[in-house]
């Protein structure tokens, strides 16, 4: 029997992610927001909401259809482009420690979002569990 990963922590973390989809459902003005899940034989599933889903796909070369799938083959260069963006994430997060803007004119106080590696930390597991299992990744089936 498969576990279904809870990625609900990750995908509360997604007001980070700055993709979202053009033609989402709305709801008395607000946008809906859905949830992906992306299924492999070789790992848990990941579940995550649809803006973040987006960002990481897009990060890796793909876009984020009804259904999709990213190959076997693809995810050596997949897995190299979402680790090479979390190293430039981490980067600026860094210099970015330490300057809050507090006191500063213009400036709101306010909280630093989860970093891109929290929030992808799932699916990059599960990219890796992939590869090393030579299986596929498919989302909306």
């Amino acid at each position: 029997m498969r576990r279904r990963v809870d990625a609900v922590a990750l995908a509360v973390a997604t007001r980070g992610a700055s993709h979202s989809l053009a033609n989402k459902g709305q709801h008395k003005g607000r946008d809906l927001a859905m949830w992906i899940t992306f299924k492999t034989s070789a790992a848990p599933d990941v579940l995550m909401l649809d803006n973040l889903a987006d960002y990481l796909l897009a990060i890796i070369g793909k876009r984020l259809g009804e259904r999709g799938v990213i190959m076997h083959d693809e995810l050596p260069v997949a897995i190299q482009k979402l680790e090479s963006a979390i190293a430039v994430d981490k980067q600026e997060r860094a210099e970015h420690d330490g300057h809050f803007h507090e006191g500063e004119p213009g400036h709101e106080p306010h909280e630093i979002p989860a970093g891109l590696a929290q929030r992808a930390y799932p699916f990059l597991d599960m990219l890796r569990l992939a590869h090393k299992a030579n299986g596929d990744i498919l989302w909306g089936v």
